[in-house]
């Protein structure tokens, strides 16, 4: 099935663009090559155990480093593979995923492209928020006592250790603190650290970019929408220096619409449609909400 998926896929490109199929196959295995290569050491195991590093296939990439295609940016790699702008740009927003740059992060980073079409996406069946609820009753099955509508305000701390968290003021002690916000809000705000080697660390590194999404409920059926849309903008370099550089939300993003009704017609009334819309931004908060408020206005 996946086959004929990536076969149909590479005949749209070429049926598109100025690159024909044999282009596409052949990207498809490079970015495989680096899947092949990577995945035991930075997917399935942990990078900073030492453990990791005796296992065969973590050796065979150490052989292999440069198979990792560390030297190029993702952008010169695209570059090196396609002649249409457009598929490159295609490419390129791959870097988007985990908030990079494609002008600056390594190629490596193609090894999303082979998750995607090589050993392709899955969806629940009752949507994505079918996930928590099924770890949230996982996990009271285990015993887990789970706090809603609780805002953690502080991790504490004596001698370096872990000691309590501050829920809403009520203070509760643990041996163990999992922390899933961002690493610098733990950090800066939870912990109150901005002076241990680890928060210098965390605070001296690059921002990922971040995004403004809508959800909304769309009147009418849009037939010349797919489920899967991107509407990209028309210099790219130009969004993410803005992006990176200037910090703004750009003159001409890229945009991304989702409409899952358009595969699940329950998701949405007869004869309306869902609309995700994901929109690229920088990692500033507030300035975002007052620029966009203020082009609404106009």
């Amino acid at each position: 099935m996946l086959i004929q998926i990536q076969k149909n896929f590479a005949q749209e490109i070429s049926e598109n663009s100025t690159d024909d199929e044999t282009k596409v196959e052949k990207y498809l295995k490079y970015c495989e090559r680096i899947y092949d290569l990577s995945a035991e050491l930075f997917l399935f195991n942990s990078f900073t155990d030492p453990k990791t590093f005796l296992k065969w296939k973590a050796l065979k990439t150490l052989v292999n480093l440069k198979g990792l295609d560390t030297g190029r940016t993702m952008h010169e790699a695209n570059s090196s593979f396609f002649n249409d702008p457009k598929v490159i740009q295609l490419f390129d927003r791959y870097a988007t995923y985990n908030g990079s740059n494609p002008f600056q992060a390594p190629a490596t980073l193609n090894i999303i492209q082979h998750v995607e079409y090589n050993l392709g996406g899955y969806i629940a069946e009752e949507g994505i928020f079918a996930i928590p609820k099924a770890i949230e009753k996982l996990a009271l099955q285990k015993g887990v006592k789970i706090h809603t509508d609780s805002k953690v305000k502080r991790i504490l701390t004596e001698d370096n250790s872990v000691k309590a968290i501050d829920v809403d003021g009520k203070i509760l002690n643990y041996n163990f603190v999992i922390a899933n916000s961002d690493v610098q809000n733990t950090y800066n705000y939870l912990l109150n650290d901005n002076k241990t080697k680890s928060a210098k660390k965390y605070n001296k590194l690059e921002k990922s970019s971040s995004a403004i999404v809508f959800y909304w409920g769309v009147k009418g059926l849009h037939e010349q929408l797919e489920i899967h849309n991107i509407l990209f903008s028309k210099d790219y370099k130009k969004e993410f220096d803005q992006l990176f550089e200037e910090k703004i939300v750009p003159d001409d993003p890229t945009i991304y619409i989702y409409i899952s009704s358009k595969y699940k017609k329950s998701d949405a009334p007869d004869g309306c449609e869902n609309w995700f819309v994901m929109i690229n931004a920088p990692y500033s908060n507030r300035e975002i909400d007052v620029k966009i408020l203020d082009r609404a206005s106009r």
